[in-house]
C-alpha cells in the first residue's frame, strides 16, 4: 500500500458533514490506521450484493488509495460469488486523479445497460467484462483472510464435475455434469453431500462416493473403506466398511 492515504482524522476533520458524529469517535490521535472500526470497507460493499456494483476511481488518486479499493472490491466479490452474482461487481479505474469524467460515465452506463436493461451488444459486454479484471499485480490475501460458503444451488443453472453448492443448509459436490437435479433427492445422482466433524474428519453420507482407504466417521465410530462404495451404511454385515480404532 502507498504511504499517503486519506485518514479518518483528515476525512472527518475536513469533511465532517459527510459522516455521522459516531464516525469521529474512531479517530486515532497517534496513528492514521483505523484500528477500532467494527468492520472494513469490503463488508460495506458486500451489503450491496447481489445488486450491481461498479467501483470507480483514479490510479493517481492517492488520497483514496486505489490499490486498497481494488483489494476491497475483490474481497467483496466473494459475497457476490456466494449469491451467484459474480458478474455483478466490477472495478473501473481511470488514468488520473480524483475527478470523475467521461471514461467513468461510460463504464457506469455500460453497467446500467448490461445489468438493468439486459443489453448484450459486443461493446457493452466487453466493457462490463473488462471492469472485472484486477488491475494490480498482487492480491494480499492476508488483508481479507476469510471466504464464503459455496453458492446456493439454482435449479436452472448448469454444473460441471467438481462444482460445489449449498442446498438447504448442506454442502454438495457434483460428480458429473448436471442440471435440474435437486441435491440430496437421490443417493445415486450427480450430487454428493460433503460433511465433516469439527476436527475436519469426513462424515459418511449416503450420496458420497468413497474409495478404498478412505476413513470416515459414522455414529461416533471411525470406519475405513475396503473398496469403492456409495450408499452402503458403515456397520452393515459383509459390507465395504471395517471399524477402525481411533489413533
Amino acid at each position: 500500500m502507498n504511504s499517503y492515504v486519506e485518514t479518518i482524522n483528515n476525512s472527518f476533520g475536513g469533511n465532517a458533514a459527510w459522516f455521522t458524529t459516531v464516525f469521529g469517535e474512531f479517530r486515532e490521535p497517534s496513528t492514521p490506521a483505523p484500528l477500532r472500526l467494527p468492520f472494513d470497507q469490503h463488508s460495506v460493499m458486500a451489503l450491496v450484493a447481489p445488486r450491481p456494483l461498479v467501483v470507480t476511481g483514479g490510479f493517481s488518486d492517492w488520497g483514496t488509495n486505489p490499490e486498497s479499493m481494488a483489494m476491497s472490491t475483490r474481497a467483496a466479490a466473494r459475497a457476490y460469488r456466494f449469491l451467484g452474482a459474480e458478474d455483478a461487481i466490477g472495478l473501473a479505474f481511470h488514468h488520473g486523479g480524483h475527478t470523475h469524467g467521461a471514461e467513468d460515465a461510460a463504464h457506469l452506463l455500460s453497467a446500467i445497460q448490461y445489468h438493468l436493461r439486459g443489453v448484450r451488444t459486443p461493446e457493452v459486454v466487453a466493457d462490463v467484462e473488462g471492469v472485472r479484471e484486477y488491475p494490480y499485480h498482487s492480491d494480499d490475501a492476508a488483508s481479507a483472510p476469510w471466504d464464503v460458503p459455496p453458492p446456493v444451488w439454482q435449479r436452472g443453472a448448469t454444473y460441471d464435475t467438481g462444482d460445489v453448492v449449498h442446498h438447504e443448509g448442506r454442502e454438495f459436490r457434483a460428480g458429473w455434469w448436471t442440471r435440474g437435479e435437486t441435491p440430496g433427492s437421490t443417493a445415486t445422482g450427480a450430487w454428493q453431500e460433503l460433511a465433516a466433524t469439527f476436527a475436519g474428519a469426513p462424515v459418511w453420507t449416503p450420496t458420497r462416493v468413497f474409495t478404498a482407504g478412505d476413513v470416515v466417521v459414522h455414529d461416533g465410530q471411525r470406519w475405513t473403506a475396503r473398496w469403492w462404495t456409495r450408499n452402503q451404511v458403515p456397520g452393515t454385515p459383509w459390507g465395504p466398511w471395517v471399524a477402525t480404532p481411533t489413533p
